[in-house]
């Protein structure tokens, strides 16, 4: 080969290795423009599931209502008689959402046998209290339980719910944080605090 010749394989070279770099800064502007667009649909996603996932609560507790004709409440508390549960009915904190797995569904949460019973029925006090026919109320997938056995949002946080317990047609969300108070015309709510995990503005809610 020539002198001639390997210039002219050199050239050749080069010129690839540019090519090569011109596609990488391509592929990486490309990769800034669609990322952000990526990742807002993600979050829609979420929002879309944690909507109908606090809808599909609502319809659960509204069917438990027509059952029993009443609330899970005694005493203005939720669940009041169930050891460790001292929620008073009108806050709009979490009850605990395990507490709802164990009153909306048979299943064994925790496991019947902790509470020296066979594991065909669920006789959790919290189910025994306030589902006596053990009726499934909600069925979900057990992706959605956390390891305390919570029924949580797709940001891995506890759905919140209120009840008209004055049975005046709506329900009273009081103000936390930068949240207003809200007013809602049904005689339940649900909603998770969605992506910051905390009472805001991107809270995702079953009536919207």
């Amino acid at each position: 080969m020539n002198s001639r010749d390997r210039e002219s394989v050199r050239k050749r070279s080069a010129f690839t290795l540019i090519e090569l770099f011109v596609v990488i800064a391509i592929i990486a502007i490309l990769a800034a423009i669609l990322m952000p667009a990526i990742t807002s649909a993600v979050q829609q996603a979420k929002k879309t599931r944690a909507n109908a996932e606090a809808k599909s609560i609502v319809t659960a507790w509204k069917s438990y209502f027509n059952e029993y004709g009443r609330w899970p409440v005694r005493n203005n508390r939720l669940f009041d008689g169930v050891p460790g549960v001292l929620q008073n009915a009108n806050e709009s904190d979490s009850t605990g959402m395990v507490m709802v797995v164990n009153v909306m569904t048979n299943i064994m949460y925790p496991d019947a046998s902790v509470f020296g019973a066979d594991t065909t029925k669920n006789v959790n006090p919290i189910c025994t209290n306030y589902n006596a026919k053990r009726i499934v109320f909600l069925t979900f997938r057990s992706d959605v339980l956390n390891v305390s056995g919570d029924l949580v949002d797709p940001w891995a946080k506890p759905y919140k719910f209120m009840f008209d317990v004055n049975r005046n047609g709506k329900v009273e969300r009081v103000a936390v944080g930068s949240l207003g108070a809200t007013s809602v015309y049904d005689s339940v709510i649900s909603w998770s605090t969605g992506p910051d995990g905390v009472e805001s503005d991107d809270d995702v809610n079953s009536w919207d």
